[in-house]
């Protein structure tokens, strides 16, 4: 009986021994078991090779919860948002099916405590009480950027009553950091 992880295993072994093809076959094998790891690591092949197919392989792990994947697949739906010469932030008028795919996925990313997913789902959502609360929660893992953001929301007291303390106490935590 095959085993999708140590098809994959013996996959990379392959291609790392100057097998690309045969490794690229177990690969694909396991892939097509459903295996979510083996789908997005067929998707890293495929995105390594220039083929445009790849993102459908991201897409598929992603919806069988794999977190890799996820990231991927809403960073590349970005990327499409930011071909389509749209802007990034969040606007009704603008959001795109693009749009629409990277908040689903940043934010699947998030619920499972990602603090640069939770941070980069944060940044596609209007500035408002969600915005705020998930700029908090970023923040508070620790990660810089959503540290550096969240400290100016409270400086700036327009989304949230001004607290210059608090803010004065996230940016001495960046600098110790």
């Amino acid at each position: 009986k095959e085993f999708p992880p140590a098809m994959i295993e013996y996959g990379k072994y392959l291609i790392n021994h100057n097998n690309e093809i045969l490794g690229e076959e177990y690969i694909k094998k396991a892939a097509d078991k459903g295996d979510s790891g083996a789908i997005f690591e067929y998707g890293e092949i495929l995105n390594n090779r220039n083929d445009e197919n790849f993102i459908d392989y991201y897409k598929k792990s992603a919806m069988k919860g794999n977190i890799c994947s996820m990231v991927k697949y809403a960073i590349n739906m970005l990327k499409i948002v930011s071909n389509e010469k749209k802007s990034l932030l969040y606007s009704e008028e603008i959001l795109t099916e693009s749009h629409k795919e990277a908040l689903c996925y940043f934010k699947k990313a998030a619920d499972k405590g990602i603090s640069q997913c939770i941070y980069f789902y944060c940044i596609l959502l209007p500035k408002n009480d969600d915005y705020v609360k998930f700029m908090r929660i970023a923040a508070n893992t620790g990660y810089v950027p959503a540290m550096n953001l969240y400290a100016e929301i409270l400086q700036d007291g327009k989304l949230v009553p001004a607290d210059l303390e608090e803010a004065i106490i996230k940016w001495l935590l960046i600098k110790v950091m």
